[in-house]
Parts: C-alpha cells; structure tokens; sequence
C-alpha cells in the first residue's frame, strides 16, 4: 500500500506504476464512492481498442492486459501461423 496526498485543489496522483498496471490513460472515467470509511475508486470500463506497447489492443475488462499476456497471444498466433 502507498501513501498520497491530496492536492489543494482536492486532486489525488494515482501513481504511475498503478497506472501502467491497470491500463489507465487520460480521460479515463473512474467511478468512486464512500463505503465502510473507505473511498474506492472504480474503473469504468470502456469496451475499446487502446494502443499498448504500440500495439492495438481490444480492452474487454475481463483479463488485465499487461506485456505478458499480450507477448503469450503473439506467441500463440505465431505458433498457429507457422503450422498453417
């Protein structure tokens, strides 16, 4: 867990290594809420094609998209490819 703080405009910096984990951009809408004196931040998501690494990449919400994943469908694809 991370400390921040709030600015004095009331802003928070979401850090960029959490930003990078979870694919957030700018102009990413967050729904956020008070529960059990927690704020929680929750990411809308936007069923889209983003650019990750330089390549396109369709955001379904259901798997977290990071390097790995997208060098292991790279590898399958190429895999299926080459016995075709």
């Amino acid at each position: 867990m991370k400390t921040i703080s709030i600015d004095k405009f009331g802003r928070i910096l979401i850090p960029k290594n959490l930003r990078k984990q979870l694919n957030l951009h700018s102009g990413q809408e967050l729904e956020i809420s008070v529960e059990e004196n927690e704020l929680r931040i929750k990411i809308i998501v936007q069923n889209s094609f983003q650019l990750v690494n330089g390549v396109p990449v369709f955001s379904s919400g259901k798997q977290k998209i990071d390097s790995n994943v997208i060098d292991r469908m790279r590898n399958d694809r190429i895999h299926e490819l080459l016995q075709e």
